[in-house]
């Protein structure tokens, strides 16, 4: 029981380290593109640095697929900001 608890306050600690801000922030969107979808409709979905890290270490998704799986364009910009926002998270998790 005592170790159950001790793992416990290391994931919240870590949980808390990683933190709740967006990895990517969904903009504005674009007047061409506002014929296409409903008024304040937006088909991405916003998600978590904490969402990437879960998805991406223990559940083994790619980049691709975490941006697919939120309905973002997998394109190498949206790559290198998963890439970047993971990277910061994890330099978190250790302390950095």
């Amino acid at each position: 029981m005592d170790r159950r608890l001790e793992v416990s306050g290391e994931l919240a600690q870590l949980r808390r380290r990683i933190g709740g801000q967006d990895a990517l922030i969904v903009r504005r969107v674009r007047p061409s593109k506002r014929a296409v979808l409903a008024a304040g409709e937006d088909t991405r979905c916003k998600f978590s640095n904490l969402d990437v890290v879960h998805l991406v270490c223990v559940d083994d998704y790619s980049a691709g697929d975490v941006l697919r799986r939120f309905r973002w364009q997998d394109n190498g910009r949206n790559k290198k900001a998963i890439m970047e926002a993971l990277s910061g998270s994890l330099a978190r998790m250790i302390g950095y």
